[in-house]
């Protein structure tokens, strides 16, 4: 299979699909300035900021996913605020991040007429 022109762009609009914005909602503001040292240096996260008791997370779906990154937050002692609402945000991240790292090495078929 060869890569024409369509696919070269096709496949560059993908990888700029594999960055994702995350939102973790803290007990504190003070918990969501711990977060910082500790998600900040993992592989694959892009930026990292605060607003209030909210921790703001940017990262490569492809390289670290949704769940690693509540492990690591949850074994390092912070305390996650936690509800019906955030749990199903978690959830759904869980499943984008899952999806995008199934789907990065993905090229469709590439049929040609002739």
């Amino acid at each position: 299979m060869v890569l024409g022109v369509g696919m070269s762009k096709f496949k560059s609009a993908l990888s700029d699909v594999r960055f994702v914005t995350r939102k973790i909602i803290c007990m504190s503001h003070k918990d969501a300035r711990k977060l910082h040292p500790y998600i900040s240096k993992r592989k694959g996260v892009k930026s990292t900021y605060t607003r209030d008791a909210v921790f703001i997370l940017e990262y490569d779906a492809t390289r670290i996913q949704w769940d690693a990154i509540i492990a690591f937050i949850e074994n390092s002692g912070i305390t996650l605020k936690k509800n019906f609402f955030t749990g199903l945000r978690y959830r759904w991240y869980a499943f984008v991040d899952n999806n995008l790292k199934d789907h990065a090495e993905y090229l469709p078929e590439v049929t040609t007429k002739g």
